[in-house]
């Protein structure tokens, strides 16, 4: 029988595994984009995939 603190310890441990493989996704999903507008180049930092979504 699991007791309330092995199945706790269970829980806290599964939180934060998905926690940290959550922000690793997050930070490998952004990109840094340089666009040029009238000569202009700015750089900018987004989620998106395509041009549409920048």
């Amino acid at each position: 029988m699991v007791t309330k603190k092995i199945a706790l310890a269970i829980l806290s441990a599964t939180l934060t595994v998905a926690l940290v493989v959550g922000a690793v996704a997050f930070a490998a999903a952004r990109k840094t984009v340089t666009v040029s507008v009238d000569g202009k180049e700015t750089t900018v930092q987004t989620f998106g995939g395509t041009v549409e979504e920048v």
